[in-house]
């Protein structure tokens, strides 16, 4: 296959390029999140991502418009737990833990939206993805006890990684409805509008942070580190997620999701100076190891689709 023939708008392209710039979310988000609270950086990340959004689907000709209706629900959904829960408890995450840990933690999201995905919209998933989903969560094991495996049983999680598990699941939640939402929608209106809502209870949530004396210092880097937020992690990754989402369905794109924590680990080493264990190589490679065994089923199981947006 040559560059020319290559399919540049296959789903499984924007599947393993979304985790890497999300994985710069996680690198910047621990920076800023020292000098501006995380509802408050949430909020302004997703005022820039909107309006980005709101010019691009203004000019698209879309025979959908209007259709929000019919989806309502799913997309209220989705900006309580994905625009409104997840940044928010991750950013909140990242002030006790490292952006390492972090997203190796946050791998446990395939785990959950894969029973999410079973229980509501009744997908199946067969031995292989069963174990591609025993190696994500031993992965997430072995980085959150440090690689003291024989203290599981005692396990003690900071608030950290609590935090990071909560915006898993909201994450997972997200997934599910964008879903059902897309039946309705594109990928573009469906994230546009999604961040509308969640937008609805990040205001009032960060003026409510800023009164109680939470402290916020601006900077041209910090400042630089939004404007890039809002575009990157935010507008352009909503939208190629939910394309993969539409074309593939959440099981299966988690897969794709633990690329996340390599692209980070990466990231980090280099751009923050967090030292790399044997126990994140380890808990790594695990989890690179679900992707492969996930993404061999979609290989052999879905046909090729394009993303109908």
């Amino acid at each position: 296959m040559t560059i020319r023939n290559f399919n540049w708008r296959s789903p499984y392209l924007y599947l393993m390029l979304v985790p890497f710039l999300w994985s710069t979310n996680f690198v910047l988000g621990k920076i800023v999140v020292n000098t501006i609270p995380p509802l408050t950086m949430s909020t302004a990340r997703f005022t820039v991502g909107v309006l980005i959004l709101s010019g691009i689907m203004a000019k698209s000709k879309s025979p959908e418009q209007g259709s929000w209706q019919k989806a309502f629900i799913p997309l209220l959904i989705m900006g309580i737990a994905g625009v409104f829960g997840f940044n928010s408890l991750l950013y909140a995450g990242l002030r006790y833990t490292s952006s390492t840990n972090s997203s190796i933690i946050n791998s446990l999201y395939p785990v959950l939206a894969a029973l999410l995905a079973a229980f509501f919209l009744k997908e199946r998933f067969n031995a292989r993805q069963l174990i591609g989903l025993f190696f994500s969560i031993a992965g997430v094991l072995l980085v959150t006890s440090r690689g003291a495996w024989s203290g599981l049983s005692g396990i003690v999680f900071n608030q950290g990684d609590l935090l990071v598990i909560l915006a898993s699941l909201s994450w997972a939640i997200y997934s599910l409805a964008s879903k059902i939402a897309m039946k309705h929608l594109s990928a573009l209106q469906a994230s546009t509008y999604s961040i509308y809502l969640g937008l609805l209870f990040l205001y009032p949530a960060s003026i409510y942070e800023l009164s109680m004396g939470a402290h916020v210092t601006i900077s041209w880097s910090a400042f630089l580190a939004l404007i890039y937020l809002g575009i990157v992690p935010t507008a352009i990754t909503y939208i190629l997620w939910n394309k993969g989402i539409q074309a593939v369905g959440p099981t299966k794109a988690g897969y794709f999701y633990n690329l996340l924590p390599i692209y980070t680990a990466i990231l980090a080493a280099v751009f923050l100076s967090e030292s790399i264990s044997w126990y994140h190589l380890a808990g790594g490679l695990l989890v690179l190891s679900g992707v492969y065994l996930g993404s061999v089923v979609v290989r052999n199981q879905t046909e090729s689709l394009g993303p109908s947006a």
